[in-house]
């Protein structure tokens, strides 16, 4: 679903999403982005950038007008992003990553569920996002973390846009319910995000 944003007007939500935004404790509305860590320079920073260099199934997908140029690839459970209002919205079990990726999910996200890695090596790829909310399949609370420079902003209800300048082993909570986008700003740059997907569509 499309939400549109308008400087000084409130997103235009559905009273069925406000309800459903009320009785989601978890949602944590009013929530602001935190960095929680930066891991540059460590053992575990090394192996994760490693593991990332190393993956060879990227995909390129289109089906988001949001973000057409990124590369991608799911871990656990993954969504085709689809709508689920058609029913085209669809979740696949995908293999499982490496221990010491599932580590940092733990340690900040310890129900997550879902990984999308996500790649941008510019000018044939990029891993930039325009303003939306992420998909209904998951819940609103996330863990990314970011290798490379970008810059991370979302529209808070009551403060306004925030941003956050990203560099290598930053890893920030967000909420993916908020509306937020990314822009890439080093050529190369990769972003790992947990997310945990929802009880009536985990398989």
């Amino acid at each position: 679903m499309r939400f549109l944003f308008q400087y000084g007007k409130q997103p235009k939500i559905s009273s069925k999403e406000i309800l459903n935004s009320i009785a989601e404790d978890s949602l944590k509305i009013y929530h602001i982005m935190k960095l929680l860590e930066n891991i540059h320079g460590t053992e575990a920073s090394l192996q994760i950038f490693k593991w990332l260099q190393s993956i060879s199934d990227f995909e390129q997908h289109l089906k988001s007008s949001y973000s057409k140029d990124r590369l991608e690839v799911w871990y656990g459970l993954g969504s085709n992003l689809q709508s689920i209002v058609d029913k085209r919205g669809a979740v696949t079990q995908y293999s499982a990553p490496p221990e010491f990726v599932a580590e940092i999910g733990n340690k900040y996200l310890p129900k997550w569920n879902s990984i999308l890695v996500c790649k941008g090596n510019s000018p044939d790829s990029n891993t930039s996002i325009h303003w939306h909310r992420d998909h209904g399949h998951f819940f609103g609370p996330a863990v990314m973390v970011n290798f490379g420079k970008a810059e991370y902003s979302q529209k808070h209800y009551d403060h306004g846009i925030q941003s956050m300048d990203l560099t290598n082993g930053d890893i920030i909570e967000i909420n993916t319910k908020l509306i937020h986008q990314a822009k890439q700003i080093s050529k190369l740059r990769y972003n790992i995000t947990f997310r945990e997907v929802r009880p009536e569509y985990s398989i």
